[in-house]
């Protein structure tokens, strides 16, 4: 330490040349300091966008959510209906039901068969 202090109280070219470096490497140190908030600074800004982005993404996906949950179907369809009823030979009876739309007509076996209209209500639980 004492050659230090008397390098740099000395008359001769060293104590400029040693001071310089000294501020050489407090300038690197500056730099690196300076880049790193300067990069840290970036990121922060980066990170604010993407939370941004984030945040209204999500906000818009649980307004389409809560419609969806909300929505229901209502639907009115014509249809044909008709019944076939079989006697098995123990003697039992099985009733078949048939379902078509009015453009598919199909023939109806023997039973009954009717036409009608049904408005039906669905919600997001079936029955």
């Amino acid at each position: 330490m004492k050659t230090l202090n008397q390098k740099l109280h000395s008359q001769r070219g060293a104590s400029i040349l040693l001071a310089l470096l000294f501020l050489l490497a407090c300038m690197m140190v500056a730099a690196s300091v300076l880049m790193a908030a300067a990069s840290n600074a970036g990121k922060i800004r980066s990170n604010y966008e993407e939370q941004q982005r984030y945040l209204a993404l999500s906000s818009a996906l649980r307004l389409v959510a809560g419609e969806l949950e909300k929505a229901e179907y209502r639907g009115q369809y014509t249809f044909n209906l008709w019944s076939e009823i079989r006697t098995e030979e123990d003697g039992t009876e099985t009733t078949t039901r048939y379902y078509s739309s009015p453009r598919r007509r199909a023939s109806s076996p023997a039973g009954s068969c009717q036409s009608g209209r049904r408005t039906e209500r669905l919600t997001g639980t079936p029955c």
